[in-house]
This record gives structure tokens, C-alpha cells and sequence, in this order.
């Protein structure tokens, strides 16, 4: 765990560039929750997460640094094949052609992530507008490059 005790300003610069969302530093016995919003100039802090459901299939969602969904994945039986997927990600999210724009029966918009094969590697959730939707996909193609995968401990 990082400590900001007696830092500088250029030290509390450094401080302030190593730390993710989900630190907490305790300063005198209180626990102050540190989330820091990213410029569109730094790296991003979006993250693939991997989630095992209780018949052991897994599945990842890639995050983005506000820790909302942007793209949900299919089931897999193995870790290999999540692991292949996710490097789909990386390598197909900032191709456009790779999104097929799409629409439910109640006009709700939404969009999938398509491998070179023509499968199917993540789907979004459902937005409001095509606007917002466009928004998403501009978010799997900042986040989507990244390479940090945490694997989430099953709640079951």
C-alpha cells in the first residue's frame, strides 16, 4: 500500500500518478477512498475482468476507469480460451469495421465486438441512443488496448 507521509509536491506528484482507484490510504484512523480521473493524454485505467460462475465457466468484462461494463464476453470452459478472447480485444477494438451496430425491437441500441472469423468476442449493454452507443464504442476502443486482467474471487 502507498503512504503520502511528509511528501513534496513533485513527491506527491509521483504519489498521485502511482495509484488506481481502488487504493485507500489510511490517514489518522480514517480511510480516505483516492479515485483519480485520467486525461485523455495519460493511459487509461480500464481493465479486463474475468468472472468464474458457479459451474466453473468463465467469462471477462473490460471496464473502464469509472468501473462501468463496456463489453460482457460469452462463457468459456477454460482459462486459455478467456485469455485468447481478451487478446482479440486488444487486437480487434480499435478496427471499426470489427463493430456491427445494432437495434432491439424496442429501439434500443447496442453493438458487438466481432473477431476476424466473423465471431462474436463481446457484446455491449443496451443504450438509449445511437449517440450513447457511439460513446461506448469510443470507450472499448480507448480501454481495449489495455493489458491489465484481474481475475474477480466467485461470491458463491
Amino acid at each position: 500500500m502507498l503512504k503520502p507521509a511528509n511528501l513534496t509536491l513533485s513527491g506527491l506528484k509521483f504519489f498521485v500518478n502511482q495509484l488506481n482507484p481502488d487504493d485507500i490510504i489510511p490517514v489518522e484512523n480514517e480511510l480516505i477512498y483516492i479515485v483519480i480521473k485520467l486525461s485523455a493524454e495519460n493511459n487509461t485505467m480500464g481493465k479486463f475482468v474475468i468472472n468464474r460462475a458457479a459451474n466453473g465457466e468463465l467469462n471477462f468484462n473490460l471496464k473502464a476507469d469509472n468501473l462501468q461494463i463496456l463489453l460482457t464476453s460469452q462463457m468459456y470452459s477454460s482459462r486459455p480460451i478467456c485469455f485468447n478472447d481478451i487478446e482479440s480485444v486488444r487486437t480487434n477494438c480499435s478496427d471499426d469495421s470489427r463493430y456491427e451496430r445494432k437495434k432491439t425491437v424496442d429501439n434500443k441500441h447496442y453493438f458487438v465486438l466481432m473477431g476476424p472469423n466473423g465471431e462474436i468476442i463481446g457484446k455491449s449493454e443496451l443504450f438509449s441512443s445511437l449517440a450513447r452507443m457511439e460513446n461506448g464504442i469510443k470507450s472499448v476502443k480507448k480501454n481495449g488496448t489495455n493489458r491489465k486482467v484481474v481475475e474477480e474471487e466467485p461470491y458463491f
